[in-house]
């Protein structure tokens, strides 16, 4: 399985590119995915057309348009995948645990998506995993106007997978959330 992590959204709430803020002795980024990788044969850093991107040990694949959001990225990611199934998730979420993964992972069988869902009922459309069979429903979805991920559901064979809210890591995604984090002002 692929692990494709989208990190290049515009960070209009954060105000400059949020993935590669600091974090601990790194990035937002490498905080994320590096207590993930040895899950995965594969990752895969989703950016948007020119952006900015330091030296990763991880493959970039850049998105072909900007400005169309997550759906954009997800349809890069599995278009660059080179596994069939492609775990998806957000640049600014470290903390999840392997547990969470190899749930939600195993849920996936027979499903062209696995996503997860709090007891609250939040769906957590950066949090699951996609399959490759699900790329012409976007590319069609895209070609309309669409920009949400939601609609795809209602196309594909889906599967949510129920977690407490405490299991699952919170987004960062202002520069107060990141402070709050962090302990740190936004450089």
């Amino acid at each position: 399985m692929t692990l494709a992590v989208l990190a290049g959204g515009q960070s209009r709430r954060m105000g400059r590119d949020k993935a590669f803020l600091p974090y601990g002795r790194s990035t937002l980024i490498e905080e994320t995915v590096r207590p993930l990788e040895k899950l995965f044969n594969e990752v895969l850093v989703v950016v948007s057309p020119g952006q900015d991107v330091p030296s990763l040990s991880w493959r970039t694949a850049a998105d072909d348009v900007s400005g169309e959001g997550p759906l954009r990225g997800i349809l890069t990611g599995l278009r660059n995948a080179r596994n069939e199934a492609v775990f998806i998730l957000a640049c600014d979420a470290p903390g999840l645990s392997a547990a969470v993964v190899q749930k939600i992972a195993a849920a996936s069988a027979g499903a062209d998506i696995a996503i997860v869902v709090t007891y609250g009922g939040l769906r957590e459309p950066l949090l699951g995993v996609y399959r490759k069979s699900v790329v012409p429903d976007i590319e069609a979805l895209l070609r309309s106007g669409e920009r949400s991920i939601l609609p795809l559901f209602g196309r594909v064979k889906m599967r949510e997978v129920p977690f407490e809210r405490r299991d699952i890591p919170a987004n960062i995604n202002t520069p107060e959330e990141y402070r709050a984090f962090t302990g740190n002002e936004i450089p």
